[in-house]
């Protein structure tokens, strides 16, 4: 799970909350939540891959970084930003970083690309994604729900919280603190579902 969401593993790149927490420059308990954006390569089958809340995988990104600027309720939350591992392969590379530079957010910020993404999912209260895999992999190896905007060969599930329209994604974001984790049977049925969507993934590589 951890290789496919931030290439290679590497057990020596996952550190402890503590080095964590000073490399992004932040305390423990400073923000209220802490929510994994996790974009698409934005040039990826976007317009044909998922019915789509937003126009493709780039409005969404920019839609849900403009809400959350503009959202003052959303400050006490830190939105840290992982790019998609394959944006290289489109010519997107540094894109993102570009993007939030730009935006200049003191509560959105990237993930250290020297970390394995498992350092930080631990610590994660939702991840926000359109139909990626992670998605599944977070409810399954967490026991916690993801925000998806489009459908997904897992929707439908009871495991995520799943909007329909742009109105319903925006309430989702605003009621993040009050999100619930999956309960036992909720648990059981994402891990099933991650062993037979791997297994998938195997019979058709």
């Amino acid at each position: 799970m951890v290789a496919k969401l931030n290439g290679s593993m590497n057990i020596y790149d996952i550190v402890k909350k503590e080095k964590l927490f000073s490399s992004l420059k932040i305390k423990d308990k400073q923000y209220s939540r802490i929510v994994l954006i996790a974009p698409h390569a934005f040039s990826d089958a976007s317009h044909e891959s998922f019915d789509a809340i937003f126009n493709d995988f780039y409005d969404h990104f920019i839609s849900t970084l403009n809400y959350i600027k503009e959202n003052r309720k959303l400050d006490d939350i830190l939105w840290i930003v992982n790019p998609h591992p394959s944006s290289a392969d489109y010519n997107e590379k540094g894109l993102v970083e570009k993007i939030l530079k730009e935006y200049n957010c003191k509560n959105i910020i990237l993930f250290p690309k020297k970390f394995n993404i498992y350092s930080i999912l631990k610590f994660t209260d939702t991840v926000v994604t359109c139909n990626g895999t992670i998605g599944l992999e977070f409810p399954a190896g967490f026991n916690k729900r993801a925000i998806l905007a489009g459908d997904a060969p897992y929707s439908g599930l009871g495991i995520n919280v799943e909007p329909k329209n742009k109105k319903e994604y925006f309430k989702a974001l605003d009621n993040i603190n009050s999100m619930k984790p999956l309960n036992e049977k909720e648990a059981i049925h994402a891990k099933k579902t991650f062993f037979f969507y791997e297994c998938m993934q195997l019979n058709f590589s």
